[in-house]
């Protein structure tokens, strides 16, 4: 059977994508591992821009889809491989690239991966003019946006060495009201990951200490004193809370309470599973606590972001909060939960000093702790942020909570940014007084 000529170029065409897929993911996989010089091979050999004529008759090599080299930027994000990433954003013009959606793609994979090279080479670009943009021309390096969500993101994972690279690019406001655990939304993070000490009996009798986040070990606590129950299927549960809702909490906010606790997260198996085993513990052991679980559990979803246009808390939050709305119900979690409220008590202490908005009593008394450990109307912010430094650490001691490294970095943000900005025109004239 003869081909004719529309069945040869249909021929052509599905060898040369053929051809062209391959080098796709050959892209994708040596920039997965390391191989420079490969992955710039491939995009050199499949670079350049060609008529719709040329590609129609196949005359000249194809051009790899944007979307492939995007892609081979997130690999090498991921897989903390800086030299293939550094190679990849310094394309010059006229030569493929990433584009500034691949870009902002390929930062976000590389802060939650705690790739540090990565993060450093695409943070150290020179940020790109509107224009350079718009005909992409120059250095593209991540948008404001996709660094303070980066940021914000790497508060709740606690990652230390992430925070520190990024928060010389955050806006002030933004790391004085999130660089310190500030607000309802990171509270219920910071608590919920906090690590506690749990206690487990083997058949020998012997006792061993395990040291794990909080909310794993309300879970486990949860699970063991359900032993032999059978769980509240997820649709009966959803039907227990919806009652409860309806029955506590204001009329004016049971419409955002379900949405944000019942429909948000339906579908989401993870979320449904939790939510039967709270509410099987409840009713199996707290059931004359429910109007209090719920008003911790609810009530706290749903103002998390009280100052944002969308009040509600993440779905990461909701979930927490399923577990840490217990807190005064059952006397075995409040153990566990006591373990974690150091912390949280050390970011009440730190928000107290806010400067932005803090009031003339409290600058007074802001002053005193200063004035007690030699600050006078001669020390300069140095010397004063310093002076806060100490004071922030014996303060750590006093909540037992002197090894948490998160804390730390927040009270180094905190003197940093809070003192250099605000000391002069804030605090200062009640140290002369």
């Amino acid at each position: 059977m003869k081909t004719n000529g529309l069945g040869k170029l249909v021929i052509l065409w599905s060898i040369f994508t053929s051809i062209l897929a391959a080098d796709r993911w050959a892209l994708i996989e040596a920039s997965r591992g390391g191989q420079v010089a490969e992955a710039e091979f491939i995009l050199n050999q499949r670079s350049l821009n060609f008529s719709v004529c040329e590609r129609l008759f196949c005359r000249k090599r194809l051009r790899l889809a944007q979307t492939a080299v995007n892609m081979a930027l997130c690999g090498a994000a991921r897989n903390n491989q800086a030299a293939v990433a550094e190679m990849l954003l310094k394309r010059s013009y006229g030569k493929l690239g990433p584009d500034q959606g691949g870009i902002d793609l390929a930062f976000s994979k590389a802060v939650k991966g705690g790739s540090e090279a990565v993060v450093g080479i695409m943070l150290s670009r020179p940020q790109a003019s509107i224009l350079e943009r718009l005909i992409w021309i120059g250095q593209l390096q991540p948008t404001k946006s996709s660094i303070i969500d980066a940021y914000r993101n790497s508060i709740v994972d606690g990652n230390i060495a992430i925070i520190r690279l990024l928060a010389p690019y955050v806006p002030l406001s933004e790391r004085l009201n999130q660089g310190v655990g500030t607000g309802l939304a990171f509270e219920i993070h910071n608590f919920s990951n906090a690590r506690v000490i749990t206690k487990e009996s083997s058949s020998s009798s012997l006792v061993t200490a395990k040291i794990v986040k909080l909310i794993d070990a309300v879970s486990q606590h949860m699970l063991a004193s359900l032993a032999g129950v059978d769980l509240i299927p997820y649709r009966d549960a959803e039907k227990i809370v919806k009652e409860a809702v309806e029955k506590f909490i204001p009329v004016e906010k049971q419409a955002l309470a379900k949405e944000a606790v019942l429909y948000r997260l339906a579908s989401d198996s993870d979320y449904e599973e939790q939510l039967s085993i709270v509410v099987t513990f409840v009713q199996a052991h707290h059931k004359d606590k429910m109007e209090q679980w719920i008003f911790g559990f609810v009530n706290e979803s749903i103002t998390a972001y009280v100052n944002s246009s969308n009040s509600t808390s993440c779905s990461k939050g909701i979930r927490e909060r399923a577990s840490t709305g217990l807190r005064g119900i059952d006397t075995e979690l409040d153990k566990l939960f006591a373990q974690a409220e150091g912390p949280l008590l050390m970011r009440n202490w730190l928000k107290k000093w806010n400067l932005k908005e803090i009031n003339d009593e409290t600058k007074q008394g802001l002053v005193r702790l200063l004035k007690e450990k030699g600050i006078n109307g001669k020390s300069d912010v140095e010397d004063v942020a310093n002076t806060f430094r100490k004071i922030a650490k014996e303060e750590l001691i006093l909540h037992d909570v002197q090894d948490n490294e998160v804390l730390h970095e927040e009270i180094e943000i905190y003197a940093d940014s809070m003192f250099e900005e605000y000391y002069g025109t804030v605090l200062k004239p009640y140290v002369v007084k």
